[in-house]
């Protein structure tokens, strides 16, 4: 074993499939830039983006993997063979599905900052950072000595903040606006 921790447990699945996935993204935002100023302002880099995103796949296979951790945790039924083995390959889903989405929406940041859109770039990163997190907090096992990892505590409160900071930015525009 190893005398370090890694802080995530994403990071070498995102090491191995790094140059393929940022790569597409990058194409696809290359073939965006193209697209929308030869092509009357096509979107065609962003559709194909949003075809290798599964956003609500990744969120309902976490859901779902967190409810059969709790599940085998309140009734102690990590014995039952069957049940480990699902949450091991949903884990596995969750874990390719995620790395895609953080990757390509990676890329995809790259060829925004490529043409000069740093704000698009900055949003594109933030976005890609919580495919990221999502996918962290999906593949972490429920077991006290995984919880406290710093990587995972990260992740967690990333994947709260996102939503909540987009909560409060709308009631703070409808307050002043």
């Amino acid at each position: 074993m190893p005398s370090h921790r890694l802080w995530f447990r994403v990071s070498a699945e995102l090491r191995k499939d790094l140059w393929f996935f940022g790569g597409l993204g990058l194409a696809l935002g290359v073939i965006q830039k193209v697209g929308y100023d030869h092509l009357n302002g096509a979107n065609v880099g962003s559709d194909l983006l949003q075809e290798h995103i599964p956003f609500n796949t990744l969120l309902i296979l976490t859901m779902l993997i967190w409810a059969l951790k709790g599940l085998c945790f309140l009734t102690r039924a990590w014995s039952i063979l069957w049940l480990k083995a699902m949450i091991a390959q949903v884990e596995t889903r969750v874990l390719a599905f995620g790395s895609v989405a953080t990757l390509t929406t990676f890329g995809f940041a790259l060829s925004a900052l490529m043409f000069g859109g740093y704000l698009h770039a900055v949003i594109f990163l933030f976005v890609a950072a919580f495919f990221g997190a999502v996918t962290e907090v999906a593949v972490s096992p429920a077991k006290k000595s995984e919880l406290h990892r710093r990587g995972f505590i990260w992740a967690l409160t990333f994947v709260y903040a996102v939503p909540l900071s987009f909560q409060v930015t709308s009631l703070v525009k409808w307050v002043l606006g």
